[in-house]
């Protein structure tokens, strides 16, 4: 269920890495339902893993080499 590091498209893009992702999410308590905003979305990988858990995501980025990585995913 959790996705790993090297499986998101990155280029130069910093990402949230997988011990923090999954710990900050699980802190959170991110389940079926609930609407996360990620301000800062870089990668995406924290909007992507909370999808995968039923969250419902809102990202906001501002870098454009960011956005390109998103429209990617």
């Amino acid at each position: 269920m959790w996705i790993k590091d090297d499986e998101f498209i990155r280029s130069r893009v910093p990402m949230t890495k997988f011990e923090t992702r999954v710990l900050s999410l699980a802190l959170l308590d991110v389940k079926e339902g609930d609407v996360l905003l990620d301000i800062g979305a870089g990668t995406g990988s924290i909007s992507i893993q909370a999808r995968k858990l039923g969250a419902k995501v809102i990202s906001i980025e501002k870098d454009r080499e960011a956005v390109e990585v998103l429209k990617g995913i």
